[in-house]
């Protein structure tokens, strides 16, 4: 019977412990999601927020030298400026070594690939957060067949122009090879 109710006892505290490490986790990571009206009216230093809102007109700009994506989110009463820092091309930048360099930037490609399913199909997990399935939905999509015309053709032309990519990526790589046996 003790060793049963050492057994039951174990249980209990490592349930414990992954259910507070489950919600430290949690509330960690929770995200507000605000317009920019509500944003500038009671701004919390240190939390993380979810912007929605519209891109404002004109506002776009590139900087191709420090890899800066700027524009202004709006939600037709109030304007907020945002950053959009590119890590990818940071991390790349950042690491000297040409092997490390692309292993780190291999796992970030990866971890955002992995990244998409979870991102689709978590319009279908929380229904309450998200609008319903636009176009792999089970009820006939409510694009009009102009927008949907031009997201095929850009879907087509990508996926080529990735397959394009790809395959000179694969001739570099073959090249180098041949070049360091030489």
């Amino acid at each position: 019977m003790k060793r049963r109710a050492k057994f039951i006892v174990g249980g209990v505290v490592i349930l414990g412990a992954l259910g507070y490490l489950i919600y430290a986790g949690v509330s960690q990571s929770v995200i507000y999601f605000v317009t920019p009206s509500e944003l500038m009216a009671a701004p919390v230093s240190g939390k993380t927020y979810r912007l929605g809102g519209m891109v404002q007109a004109g506002t776009l700009k590139w900087e191709p030298k420090s890899l800066d994506l700027t524009f202004a989110v709006s939600d037709g009463k109030t304007a907020v400026p945002v950053l959009v820092y590119t890590g990818y091309l940071l991390l790349r930048g950042m690491v000297d070594e040409p092997e490390r360099r692309g292993r780190y930037a291999a796992v970030v490609g990866i971890v955002g690939a992995a990244n998409i399913p979870i991102v689709h199909f978590s319009v279908k997990w929380w229904r309450a957060l998200h609008q319903p399935s636009t176009i792999l939905g089970p009820e006939p999509s409510p694009i009009a067949a102009p927008i949907a015309t031009a997201l095929l053709v850009n879907w087509v032309a990508f996926t080529l122009l990735f397959v394009y990519f790809l395959a000179r990526r694969i001739e570099i790589a073959r090249l180098d090879d041949g070049a360091v046996d030489a």
